[in-house]
């Protein structure tokens, strides 16, 4: 998975005003027991593969594989004007999310990028954050 493909689209989404980071700085703020002062903010983390079903052909070795990434949000209550109106902007910001990556090729792969689910990972220091997960099927070829 094209993960700057990913960060690009998120970066895109006006709310976050291009506060949109990879893992290893959501890292870096966790190691200082720390989130982003402004928000919102998001975080694209790649958090997994899995193998699928094996083919066996003479000369191939063929297997499905599907590829998942997290979108982190993270939103303080005071950051967002929005929060005193009936809309909540966690829910309307997540949306946004999932909207701009639901259904997107990303570089050569057969498959579109697939919404899976989204939970809620901390309240704490007046934040809330948020966990987006999508999810990409591909198919690995491999000359034997």
């Amino acid at each position: 998975m094209q993960l700057d493909t990913i960060l690009e689209l998120v970066k895109a989404i006006p709310a976050f005003q291009g506060r949109v980071h990879g893992a290893l700085q959501l890292a870096r703020l966790q190691q200082q027991n720390q989130l982003p002062q402004v928000t919102p903010a998001a975080f694209v983390i790649p958090t997994g593969l899995t193998g699928g079903r094996v083919d066996t052909i003479t000369g191939l070795y063929r297997q499905q594989v599907g590829e998942s990434v997290a979108v982190v949000v993270v939103i303080r209550s005071a950051d967002d004007p929005r929060s005193t109106r009936a809309m909540d902007p966690l829910s309307a910001v997540c949306w946004d999310v999932i909207h701009a990556l639901s259904g997107i090729e990303v570089g050569e792969v057969d498959g579109q990028l697939q919404f899976r689910r989204g939970f809620l990972v901390s309240l704490a220091d007046s934040a809330a954050v948020y966990q987006l997960d999508f999810d990409l099927q591909d198919q690995m070829r491999i000359p034997r």
